[in-house]
Order: structure tokens, then C-alpha cells, then sequence
């Protein structure tokens, strides 16, 4: 009885093959590396660019694209930008979301994207040779805001302990005084009860 499939044989193993699940024609990978791929041993050395977070990349590239369209694609790369003029833009997007504004006006990008991009383009333009760099920066200057939050961080530091030392001071106070009332009550003699 001819087959109601007019493909020939051939043809239809042919089809069935390509119909069926990827699972089955995949085969085990093999490597000649003794231990972990070889691709992972040299990757493990270089920079993960998968730490970073995409949707915060989303937001930055969105900040970027209204850049772009104000001032031109890479326009850091093509004249020098000046330092202190991004780090006023970035913190003034910082104090708006700090304040509770999500977005830009202008732009409708959120203000941490654009304050990731300020960052991005100040990085940039520092490693490429094109900042001019305005900070006010002497040589006592330098170093001197990562001394003083030190110090600072360790003034809180010893107001928290001698805030907790003041707790646990009034705490033994409390219990000394609760042991006294409760010595006083065990001293005091009993009510009699009397009973007809």
C-alpha cells in the first residue's frame, strides 16, 4: 500500500530530522583541558562586565541618547570638557532624585542615568587625554578627604560606644534598682489572713 506521505523515503527521514527536538542532535562538548576550559582561565584574569547592572546601564545609555541629541554623539571625544562642569551636572541630579524627582524634565531620563553618564563621560575623557581637569587639588589638598572621613567615621564610632556604655550603664542602674525593690518586698513579713 504506496504511502499517503508523497515525499520519498529519504526525504522524509529528512524532514523528521529537522522536526526533531535540538536536544537530540546535540552531542556532549568535549575539551582536551585538563580542569576548568581554558576560555575560563584566561577570562577569570580580565575585568567581569557582567558586575555591573544592566537596567543601571539602560538608564545611563538613555541619559546619553539625550546628550547625543543636544550635543552630538562622543562630543567629549571631540573638544576637552572641563571637570568641575559634569561634577556640578551629576550632583545636581543626585540632589533632584534625592529629593524625591525621578525623572529629568527635559529629558524624561531618570537622574541617576544622567548622573551615570556625567561619570561615564568625566572617566572617559580622563583616560583618553581630553579633561581639563579644574579640581581644586594642591598637594596639601590631596589625600585630605579620605583623611578627614577616617576621622570622622571614627568620632561616630566612639559616640556610638559611649552611647551604648550610657544604655548599659542606666540598664544596671534599672536592674539595681528593681533587685532592691524586689529584696524589699521578700523582707517585708506576710499579711495573715484571717479566716472564720
Amino acid at each position: 500500500m504506496p504511502s499517503s506521505d508523497p515525499r520519498s523515503g529519504k526525504d522524509r527521514r529528512a524532514a523528521e530530522r529537522r522536526a526533531a527536538p535540538l536536544s537530540t542532535k546535540l552531542r556532549p562538548p568535549t575539551s582536551k583541558a585538563e580542569g576548568p576550559n581554558p576560555k575560563d582561565l584566561q577570562g577569570k584574569k580580565k575585568i567581569s562586565l557582567t558586575k555591573i547592572s544592566s537596567i543601571a546601564l539602560l538608564h545611563c545609555a538613555h541619559a546619553m541618547m539625550d546628550g547625543a541629541k543636544k550635543y552630538d554623539p562622543y562630543n567629549w571625544r571631540a573638544k576637552d570638557i572641563t571637570a568641575s562642569i559634569y561634577v556640578d551636572a551629576a550632583k545636581r541630579h543626585f540632589d533632584a532624585w534625592f529629593e524625591g524627582e525621578e525623572l529629568a524634565d527635559d529629558s524624561k531620563a531618570h537622574h541617576l542615568g544622567h548622573a551615570m553618564a556625567c561619570a561615564a563621560i568625566l572617566l572617559d575623557a580622563q583616560e583618553t587625554g581630553g579633561l581639563i581637569d579644574d579640581r581644586p587639588v594642591t598637594d596639601r589638598s590631596r589625600g585630605a578627604y579620605g583623611r578627614v572621613m577616617k576621622r570622622l567615621a571614627l568620632i561616630e564610632q566612639e559616640k556610638a560606644i559611649l552611647e551604648l556604655q550610657k544604655k548599659e550603664i542606666e540598664e544596671q542602674r534599672k536592674e539595681a534598682v528593681r533587685a532592691r525593690r524586689r529584696k524589699a518586698r521578700a523582707r517585708r513579713p506576710k499579711a495573715r489572713s484571717t479566716s472564720a
